[in-house]
């Protein structure tokens, strides 16, 4: 903003506009690239994961930047092979959940490696966020360096 005329412009300076401009457009296009994978895995999951039934065996504690109290649930499951597995939830809650029972999603030939909480938000907040964010940035670059092409040609 012009700090005399409280008008919005645009940076005289070809370098810090195409600069922003290419940087939110590379940073935005490998945050959407990501989600991509993230959505690739959910995919797999949703395919070639199996079930089981999990109960949370205890819950470790996160304090939040505003002081909230978050649990992040260990989670207890025997596969299909009949082996006991142990995963922390990357899912959040504001109550323990010491006790409760979960349904858990894994692949076979890793159950360790991909088990989560079988959730809509536990398989698509994440990837859904950074699509968001990644289009947004990419939509900002765009901007930023169309209005320097057209304000100064």
């Amino acid at each position: 903003m012009d700090p005399e005329s409280g008008d919005f412009y645009v940076t005289d300076n070809p370098f810090a506009a195409y600069g922003a401009g290419v940087f939110c457009v590379v940073g935005g296009a490998w945050a959407v690239w990501k989600a991509f994978e993230g959505y690739r895995g959910a995919r797999k999951m949703i395919r070639e994961g199996l079930t089981a039934e999990g109960r949370a065996i205890k819950d470790l504690r996160r304090r939040g930047e505003n002081g909230d109290i978050h649990h992040l649930p260990v989670i207890k499951f025997t596969d299909q092979d009949g082996r006991k597995r142990t995963f922390r939830s990357s899912l959040q809650f504001s109550k323990p959940q010491s006790g409760q029972e979960f349904l858990v999603r894994y692949l076979p030939d890793a159950p360790a490696g991909t088990a989560e909480i079988h959730s809509w938000r536990a398989r698509w907040a994440n990837t859904l966020g950074l699509a968001f964010c990644g289009l947004a940035f990419v939509a900002a670059g765009v901007t930023l360096v169309v209005s320097y092409v057209v304000v100064y040609g």
